[in-house]
């Protein structure tokens, strides 16, 4: 249940903050965009945040591990910006 308010939060501030601000980017700017978010959340996570409040994932995965859980994080980031703005 935490993993999950951390990545809604993480979205939420994304859209908020960010991709709100450039309605017309291409999807390729729009991954960026996400990449550079999540590269934020995952310094905030793994090196700002305490660590009996991290996640508790980084303990249990190598460092590739750690980059395909960050990177997914930021295509999902991009894929549903991308769809909120293409439906709406």
């Amino acid at each position: 249940m935490a993993h999950q308010a951390s990545a809604v939060m993480w979205g939420l501030l994304y859209e908020r903050l960010w991709a709100s601000r450039r309605p017309s980017q291409t999807v390729a700017h729009q991954l960026r965009d996400a990449a550079v978010a999540t590269a934020a959340a995952a310094a905030v996570d793994l090196l700002l945040t305490p660590r009996r409040f991290t996640p508790g994932f980084e303990r249990r995965l190598s460092p590739t591990g750690l980059v395909w859980t960050y990177g997914l994080f930021a295509l999902g980031v991009a894929v549903g910006s991308i769809s909120a703005r293409r439906f709406s």
